[in-house]
């Protein structure tokens, strides 16, 4: 019994770890594209 307990709680560090890796490298993705697209439209201002 405690052993299938075990199993559930590692399971569940798993998931929110893998949780919190997608959350983290969604919100890095985001910043990126962010500060990509607010320099294209910079280059594009000071151009025009």
């Amino acid at each position: 019994m405690t052993g299938m307990m075990l199993l559930s709680e590692e399971q569940i560090m798993n998931e929110r770890w893998r949780l919190a890796i997608t959350v983290g490298a969604t919100v890095t993705a985001a910043g990126l594209a962010a500060s990509l697209i607010t320099m294209l439209l910079l280059k594009r201002k000071t151009r025009a």
